[in-house]
């Protein structure tokens, strides 16, 4: 592929952001998606890792382990690296396991009775350059969520279409870093499909893609809470 102003990478973006006037009140949220496969099946279960891991779809659940600050090694700098006991994270590999129970007793803990463990290899793609313009309208359906995103830099446009059907997605239960609740509906998944225009700087199309298992998501804020 090319390199254009859409695609280059940076890799201090890696590093802590929780400086200047970020430092207060933010927090740094990576986000890794994987698609899991039934080994017997071969059905698709979309599912995402953070500091959670969980499941999308029909039957979706959220998982979340905790731990103290102090138990946590942190790589401030690049290379991105994040541990914490049995669970590990880097751009290219994750593994860790996850088991929680009485979730009913616990609803401040924000999550479901399961268990999941993992250990997989990622891909990292590559993300907008500097100097990019980006316009962006969403919608919600009764049955699905759609939006189109416009950027455009000085060596190009790219036109992005994406449609994610909420069968196939987690309702969220979040929290803000300063423990307000302010989402009240929250969607999340990892099936969307769509189409990537991309265009020089003269318009002109160079390449059109369809895309599946992207990355969905689509919030009501609620300002006032």
């Amino acid at each position: 592929m090319a390199r254009t102003g859409f695609n280059k990478h940076d890799i201090s973006r890696d590093a802590c952001q929780l400086f200047g006037p970020q430092a207060h009140q933010g927090y740094d949220w990576w986000w890794h998606f994987f698609t899991g496969y039934d080994a017997e099946t071969g059905e698709a279960k979309p599912s995402y890792l953070m500091v959670k891991a969980g499941a999308w779809g029909e039957d979706a659940a959220q998982l979340h382990r905790f731990w103290g600050w102090e138990q946590i090694k942190v790589n401030w700098d690049v290379p991105f690296r994040v541990e914490a006991d049995d669970c590990f994270l880097t751009e290219d590999h994750t593994h860790g396991r996850v088991k929680v129970g009485n979730a009913a007793r616990h609803p401040e803990w924000m999550y479901a009775d399961g268990e999941m463990s993992w250990s997989l290899m990622s891909l990292t793609f590559p993300r907008p350059g500097h100097g990019c313009i980006l316009h962006s309208s969403a919608g919600k359906r009764k049955r699905r969520l759609s939006g189109t995103w416009s950027e455009r830099s000085s060596s190009g446009r790219m036109i992005t279409d994406i449609t994610c059907e909420k069968k196939d997605m987690l309702l969220v239960n979040y929290e803000s870093p300063d423990g307000a609740k302010r989402h009240k509906r929250l969607w999340h998944g990892g099936n969307g499909v769509g189409t990537i225009q991309l265009f020089d700087r003269h318009d002109k199309l160079v390449d059109r893609v369809h895309a599946e298992n992207i990355g969905c998501e689509y919030g009501e804020y609620d300002k006032l809470t």
